[in-house]
């Protein structure tokens, strides 16, 4: 019997490649992600211990009272741009994240179909050795039925009648 071969091998190859590639990238968008919500997070947390640190402090000088509302407008536009990096992070890496997916499911049915072949192959091959070793047991069997009725192989009933011609 011919040894297994499934035609779609290389497509398969192809695919887990293709698999590889948008694992990779998700990896990537994620990790892009995470690191923005920590940029953010840090954002609020300074901003939060800012204004704790001016409203403890009894004497503020007259210059930080001035600048006072600057930087809160400036640290809630950089907080508002970085939750916008966050929400434009996250549906990227949803997208990437559906790309993922259906490589995965294209691969996981060039997989199953291969598995089917290979099983249908295997219980190809199960049929061909029982056959084979029916036909060797019929084989042998016949043999010596012969040999026991005194038929024998071929060979020796040529020997046989050399023998007589010869006088041996």
């Amino acid at each position: 019997m011919k040894k297994f071969s499934f035609p779609l091998d290389r497509v398969l190859v192809w695919r887990r490649l293709e698999l590889e590639r948008e694992q990779a990238a998700l990896q990537r968008l994620l990790a892009d992600r995470n690191a923005l919500a920590a940029k953010e997070t840090a954002m609020r947390a300074q901003r939060s211990d800012a204004e704790r640190l001016i409203s403890a402090n009894r004497y503020v000088d007259a210059e930080t009272v001035a600048t006072l509302p600057d930087w809160q407008s400036y640290m809630k536009k950089a907080i508002a741009a970085a939750a916008s990096a966050v929400v434009v992070a996250e549906q990227k890496a949803a997208a990437q994240q559906a790309r993922f997916f259906e490589a995965k499911r294209r691969v996981g049915l060039l997989e199953r179909l291969r598995e089917k072949r290979l099983d249908g192959w295997e219980a190809e091959l199960g049929r061909e050795e029982e056959d084979f070793a029916a036909e060797a047991f019929l084989a042998r069997s016949v043999g010596l039925r012969r040999r026991v009725n005194g038929v024998g192989d071929l060979d020796s009933r040529v020997g046989d009648v050399v023998r007589r011609e010869a006088g041996l």
